[in-house]
């Protein structure tokens, strides 16, 4: 038996935009998942109570509502704009700025990183380098047997196959329906390759703690 699926979600500035391809199975719906709840981490000045003022309440508390990793810049003219639902900390900052001073008049005036939404604790085991949804779907994609490939974008899509005849088969078909969902939103995310490679499960396990993985992203 031969099972694919694949979920994508994708948020950008408010609204929910979400693409699912499956053969011989459904995927799990991103409301049945449990992740691990996010925490917000500000930056360069910035707080809770700031970020609520200037009419751009709204727009940060649809930001709060979402999951890791995901990055809420702020423009000169005091505006804000965010991505959510990356698989790393640096990849979300990049977006969010490359769009922020993309939308910012007149373009080009620097924006910066007001805030980073990442876990709320990183326990033993925990798996590097995947978004909230991705992370919690891999559980059951490692209970799978040895013929099986995941594959993951740097836009914040993904996809896993199993059960497959061999295990480069299963990579080719992880790859493409990878690629399949992260063209599916390209147009929304600004300045991130839509294309997939394998994500080196054996390796992205560990325990780093909350403190060590926020210091990793640049400050802009």
């Amino acid at each position: 038996m031969k099972i694919i699926t694949t979920l994508v979600k994708t948020f950008v500035g408010g609204t929910v935009a979400a693409a699912m391809l499956t053969a011989s199975a459904i995927s799990v719906q991103a409301q049945d998942l449990e992740p691990i709840s996010p925490i917000a981490l500000f930056h360069n000045g910035w707080n809770d109570t700031k970020l609520r003022e200037n009419g751009q309440e709204e727009n940060y508390e649809a930001f709060l509502a979402q999951n890791f990793y995901g990055a809420l810049a702020m423009s000169k003219d005091g505006y804000s704009y965010w991505y959510a639902g990356f698989h790393d900390i640096e990849t979300a900052r990049t977006a969010v700025i490359a769009w922020c001073e993309d939308d910012s008049p007149p373009e080009g005036i620097p924006c910066t990183i007001a805030a980073y939404l990442v876990p709320s604790e990183v326990p033993e085991g925990f798996i590097h380098g995947l978004s909230a949804t991705a992370e919690v779907e891999f559980d059951e994609f490692m209970s799978f047997g040895d013929q099986k490939a995941y594959a993951i974008s740097p836009n914040g899509a993904y996809a896993f196959t199993w059960d497959y005849g061999s295990k480069a088969e299963a990579e080719r078909e992880a790859i493409n329906l990878c690629n399949e969902s992260a063209q599916a939103k390209s147009d929304w995310v600004i300045g991130q390759s839509a294309s997939c490679v394998l994500f080196d499960y054996l390796s992205a396990t560990g325990q780093t703690s909350t403190e060590q993985l926020l210091q990793r992203p640049n400050k802009k």
